[in-house]
């Protein structure tokens, strides 16, 4: 019985180098941004992180649209971090 699709393995191994040049490219494009000064948006997540003491109250205690969790997430790890 004949196989069906393409059974060549460079066929297959090309959306996976695709996806890796994309996001080398995107990471390239980002780097050079975190090295500039913080934005109003960065310098308000800041300050409404400063009464958070857990990372549940990320989610439970902010209730602003700047409250972006993942970014809020990271400032509070990197914060516990620098202490």
């Amino acid at each position: 019985m004949p196989r069906l699709g393409n059974t060549n393995p460079s066929s297959r191994l090309a959306p996976a180098i695709t996806i890796a040049l994309i996001l080398i490219a995107a990471i390239a494009i980002r780097i050079p941004g975190l090295f500039t000064d913080l934005w109003i948006d960065e310098i308000w997540a800041l300050e409404l992180l400063k009464p958070v003491k857990t990372f549940s109250e990320i989610f439970t205690a902010i209730h602003f649209d700047t409250n972006h969790w993942l970014y809020s997430l990271y400032r509070f790890g990197l914060q516990l971090t620098l202490l």
